[in-house]
């Protein structure tokens, strides 16, 4: 009753590991999975995706958050289910490491069917499996408990937004954009959203300093949504307001 109500669905941050919550998880999951209703895995949404990677597999509307920890236990997951000469798609080490996280997002998403991956770090890694994208800034000058979850919530916003903005890929389509050369959603939502959450923690932390919380970076986040995308107001409508 509730999923016909949503626009879209962050699943993991603060769930927990019980089991009867991860069968719980995984049909919420496959829930989303039959409406088409776009979803965002983290925290312990992404343990659970590690245990059972199937349960994302062909998710064109999925967007999974990982850490490098988190990524590379799905990393792992998947190379373990996939045919051994997919093990060495990858680059060989031989380029930067940038380079390198890069090739292996890419693998990762191509193995899980082209779903979205956002590898957070200092400069987020993101691939739909088509192309990849690096976040245009650094980390945030100081690392606090929630900015993950600040992150999550955010991609799932711009996430909706691209949802009615941008066409959707066919199985075989070539390249990281739709046919009218508009970025996929889950390449575009990622990373908006990491741009936003970096340029709020940047603003926060220049008023807090190493005092800086997770609810610093929210206070910070519509002045920075609107510096970054500008937006006016709609005229308000008279009558909506006792004809003020």
């Amino acid at each position: 009753a509730i999923l016909p109500r949503l626009h879209v669905l962050v699943l993991g941050p603060g769930m927990g590991r019980d089991p009867l919550v991860l069968d719980l998880a995984a049909e919420v999951i496959n829930a989303c999975r039959r409406r088409g209703l776009p979803l965002v895995v983290d925290a312990d949404g992404l343990f659970l995706v590690a245990q059972h990677p199937n349960l994302v597999q062909d998710f064109p509307q999925l967007l999974l958050t990982p850490n490098i920890v988190e990524f590379r236990r799905i990393q792992q997951r998947v190379l373990e289910i996939a045919a051994p000469t997919t093990h060495e798609t990858c680059s060989s080490g031989d380029g930067s490491e940038m380079d390198q996280l890069s090739s292996e997002v890419l693998q990762l998403s191509r193995l899980l069917g082209n779903v979205g991956i956002m590898l957070k770090g200092e400069r987020d890694v993101i691939s739909d499996g088509r192309e990849v994208a690096l976040s245009p800034r650094g980390g945030a000058p100081r690392r606090c408990g929630g900015i993950g979850d600040i992150l999550a919530g955010s991609a799932a916003v711009f996430l909706h937004w691209a949802s009615g903005q941008t066409g959707e890929h066919s199985a075989g389509e070539p390249g990281g954009a739709t046919g009218d050369g508009v970025l996929s959603k889950t390449l575009l939502a990622p990373l908006a959203a990491s741009f936003l959450v970096k340029q709020s923690a940047q603003v926060a932390f220049e008023e807090h300093r190493r005092s800086m919380m997770a609810p610093d970076i929210l206070d910070a986040l519509g002045g920075a949504l609107q510096e970054a995308f500008p937006s006016q107001a709609p005229p308000r409508d008279p009558a909506l307001f006792g004809g003020v």
